[in-house]
């Protein structure tokens, strides 16, 4: 037993590396289908990824734009990139716990910043708060 878990720690290099490239075909493929459907959809039908919070019919939702491949894929990766900020941005705004009136709408920025808007259920007051890129930064 000891033996097999010093050749694991050995070959974890390895191991990751597998992972990490069976992780990116099936995000490649998760986008090349999202991309084949929004090809397939009318003009007016929109493709839209999210998360199932505060509820699972007003999800905090991102509308994916155009059809191409390329466009998907850099969608989908801000999306994951952002999630972490997201989830503390919902939690400390108490998003999840119903201060958010309707959908939490999320928009990507050219710069790759994420604005997360939602209407405050205390105030009805619209908010707004951008996600920077960078993960350094914190959000205004």
């Amino acid at each position: 037993m000891r033996e097999a878990a010093k050749d694991t720690w050995k070959k974890r290099a390895k191991i990751a590396s597998k992972v990490q490239a069976a992780t990116a075909s099936r995000f490649r493929a998760f986008a090349a289908a999202l991309s084949k459907i929004r090809i397939h959809l009318k003009p007016r039908a929109s493709l839209r990824i999210g998360l199932p919070i505060p509820d699972d019919f007003f999800g905090a939702q991102l509308y994916l734009d155009g059809a191409e491949l390329h466009l998907i894929e850099a969608q989908i990766a801000l999306f994951v990139h952002h999630l972490p900020a997201l989830m503390n941005l919902i939690q400390t705004e108490h998003l999840d716990a119903g201060r958010a009136f309707g959908p939490i709408q999320l928009r990507l920025l050219a710069d790759g910043s994420l604005q997360v808007g939602w209407l405050d259920a205390k105030t009805e007051q619209e908010c707004h708060r951008t996600l920077p890129i960078d993960d350094r930064e914190s959000p205004p």
